[in-house]
This record gives C-alpha cells, structure tokens and sequence, in this order.
C-alpha cells in the first residue's frame, strides 16, 4: 500500500503540473477547439479528483514514521 500512495501520489502531482503548464502554454483554445482534448482533459481531471492528496499523504506518512512499509524501499 505504501508504495501504491507513493506512486499515486507522484503520478496525480505531475498530471496536474502537466495540466497547468499547457493550460498556461496554450491557453483555452485546445479546450473549445479540439472535442478530443477537452475530453482528454475532462478525463485527466476526473483521475486526479479520486486522489485524495492530503488524506493519503497523511496515511503515508504515518506508514514510514512507524515503518510500516511493504518490504520496499522507504526514503
């Protein structure tokens, strides 16, 4: 589980930087233009909200302080 949390947790802070940067870059017109990329972004955001960022962090957190780890690699 921790592991899943930590790779979750990466995945869903990058997609969001990605998310932002070409947001920034392109400004709305993909996403009135283009049905396909406000879609793929729909869908991306729609991703993003099932992590619950600060709660699993919270829970991941906790599993290395008490070293409760899945036998992986802790940091």
């Amino acid at each position: 589980m921790v592991e899943a949390d930590r790779i979750r947790g990466t995945v869903a802070q990058l997609c969001t930087e990605v998310m932002d940067v070409v947001g920034q870059a392109t400004g709305p017109g993909p996403l009135t233009g283009s049905a396909a990329h406000a879609r793929a972004v729909a869908d991306l955001q729609v991703y993003l909200r099932q992590h619950h960022g600060h709660r699993d962090d919270t829970r991941l957190g906790a599993a290395l302080l008490t070293g409760e780890t899945d036998g992986g690699w802790t940091w």
